[in-house]
């Protein structure tokens, strides 16, 4: 038993001896920085390797010095961990310099492990200095701007990928482009400069022309006048301009549009109309109007005009060589019309009214109420010349036989009649049928008298 105690007593004194040991055999050594530039505001990563024991989970610190190397009275911490390598930001606002360095610690247990070799910060450059806004007139030759060395160029103010060759401005609209710049040194890249390029309107006004210009049909046409660096278009907006004015045609009566724009200073201005108006000299022909008819009546065709052309409407349409016969079957007015031509050449079209008026035929004479007694024998209501009858006021199909009246029943029945006077029927008369009862009422004794 005491041998056994005084073993246990040793290796116990041993443990302590070796645990004291390796306290005072802790150490931290720091390793190189990278990169060994780095831009304010840049990422770091420092690597670290440990002598002794140090207990599992305990953080690691990075520390900055100053730009001279020398370590503050306060810790600079740029980035802590409990694995190497360490990650660290330089802080914003860091003076540049090539002796700034790191090392690693712990708080816990207290080491303070031995500095890095010197690396460099550089500071941020500033953004370039530029000339804005750049200003130029739609259709200018740009060049491209204003470049320098370690520039990079954006069309973003923010992201996107920089080129080293600077742009060359499109002036092919109006319109305002901004183009972003940046500098670079020791390899820190600052923040990007804006450069306004303003594409302006072009200030070259239109050519005076005059307008319009008149011709007859098959007159001879000249060149439209010339315009000092002219370009001539068909159109008001598009196409290709060509430097010689043309010559109008007189072949169709019509009117045609020219345009034509002048170029001052290489910048080509708005274009200008020409109304080319060629005008048929063929007058509208001589026509008698309005025609009138009667409903019903027969019509004849509308006169004939020499190389005329027949239209129902005043505008469009295709004409008929032959002249129309009007329709009479409906009361209402309908408007022909007519050109003729001449020399090739139609002109305008003259307005012929067929007037085709109501019918005048009056409604019969007729003798009204016919009157007779229930059972007598009626005869044929009296005969009207050219008249059709009716059991109606209005519809029906008439019948050319007057009707003889029923006497079967007492009442009051109506018959109507109209008479036809050229071709047109007139209006229909009523005439009243009353059949009546003859028989008289009986002869009575009245008042009978009684006493109670």
């Amino acid at each position: 038993m005491k041998k056994t105690f005084i073993r246990k007593g040793i290796f116990a004194c041993i443990a302590a001896i070796v645990g004291i040991a390796s306290s005072f055999a802790q150490g931290i050594t720091t390793g190189a920085v990278d990169p060994a530039s780095v831009c304010v505001g840049g990422t770091v990563s420092v690597t670290y390797t440990t002598t002794g024991t140090f207990a599992v989970g305990t953080i690691f610190s990075a520390e900055l010095s100053d730009a001279t190397g020398t370590f503050p009275a306060t810790p600079n911490v740029i980035g802590t961990g409990a694995d190497t390598p360490l990650s660290g930001v330089i802080p914003v606002g860091s003076v540049a310099g090539t002796a700034y360095k790191i090392r690693v610690t712990t708080s816990t247990p207290a080491v303070v492990g031995d500095p890095s070799s010197a690396f460099a910060v550089n500071a941020i450059p500033v953004a370039p200095a530029v000339t804005s806004p750049v200003n130029y007139t739609v259709g200018d030759a740009a060049t491209a701007l204003p470049s320098s060395a370690g520039y990079l160029w954006y069309d973003a103010a923010t992201g996107g990928t920089g080129l080293a060759t600077a742009p060359t401005p499109s002036t092919v609209t109006v319109g305002t482009k901004s183009y972003f710049v940046s500098q670079t040194l020791n390899g820190c890249e600052g923040p990007r400069a804006e450069i306004k390029v303003i594409v302006g309107a072009c200030t070259t006004p239109a050519p005076t022309v005059v307008s319009p210009v008149n011709y007859n049909v098959g007159a001879t046409a000249t060149v439209l006048p010339v315009v000092a660096n002219g370009l001539w278009y068909d159109v008001a907006t598009g196409g290709t301009g060509l430097a010689a004015a043309p010559t109008p045609s007189t072949v169709t009566a019509g009117t045609k549009s020219y345009f034509v724009s002048q170029t001052l200073n290489g910048c080509e201005g708005p274009r200008a109309e020409i109304k080319v108006i060629v005008t048929c000299a063929t007058p509208a022909p001589t026509v008698i109007s309005p025609v009138n008819y009667n409903v019903g009546a027969t019509a004849t065709a509308l006169p004939a005009v020499a190389n005329g052309l027949w239209y129902d409407v005043a505008t469009g349409g295709t004409g008929l060589a032959t002249a129309p016969t009007p329709s009479t079957v409906t009361v209402g007015t309908k408007s022909y019309f007519v050109s003729q031509t001449l020399n090739g050449c139609e002109g305008p079209r003259a307005e012929i009214e067929v007037i085709v008026g109501a019918c005048t035929t009056p409604a019969p004479t007729v003798v009204s109420p016919v009157n007779y007694n229930v059972g007598a024998t009626a005869s044929a209501l009296p005969a009207v010349a050219n008249g059709l009858w009716y059991d109606a006021a209005a519809g029906g199909t008439g019948l050319a036989a007057a009707p003889i009246p029923s006497t079967v029943t007492a009442g009051t029945k109506s018959y109507f009649v109209s008479q036809t006077l050229n071709g047109c029927e007139g209006p229909r008369a009523e005439i009243k049928v009353i059949v009546t009862c003859a028989t008289p009422a009986p002869t009575v004794v009245s008042p009978v008298n009684y006493n109670v």
